[in-house]
């Protein structure tokens, strides 16, 4: 049973993560964090500096419902995401650095928060 291993910082679940030099962004490995947010329903928002690096392919743009009930537009780009052994096709868009529960739900059987801890886990399906 494969385990990623985070933290909590200011109440919110956090995993490590980084480029690879392929321009494919690695999940539970690196040294940017990024917040594991059961609110956003996406696979991988990130912030222009993090896009920048990574090998992306533009798909077009899709509307989205943001936290305050405001609908905008965005920008969509398809991209690779690494856990562990294994690659996944993911949608990028720019934003705060977040992990959506559509692709968390893909690559993680269980999350759990340990407040007491400040622990967080997350069991990888393969």
């Amino acid at each position: 049973m494969k385990i990623i291993k985070g933290r909590l910082v200011s109440k919110c679940p956090v995993i490590k993560t980084g480029v690879a030099k392929n321009g494919k962004l690695i999940l539970g490995r690196g040294i940017n964090l990024i917040v594991i947010d059961s609110g956003f329903n996406g696979d991988i928002s990130a912030p222009t500096e993090v896009l920048n690096q990574l090998e992306l392919e533009y798909s077009g743009t899709m509307k989205f419902q943001l936290a305050d009930g405001t609908k905008v537009w965005k920008d969509i780009w398809d991209g690779t995401v690494i856990l562990e052994d294994y690659e996944y096709e993911a949608i990028f868009i720019e934003g705060d650095f977040l992990l959506g529960m559509e692709l968390a739900s893909d690559l993680f059987s269980y999350f759990l928060l340990d407040f007491d801890n400040q622990k967080v886990e997350l069991k990888i399906k393969k």
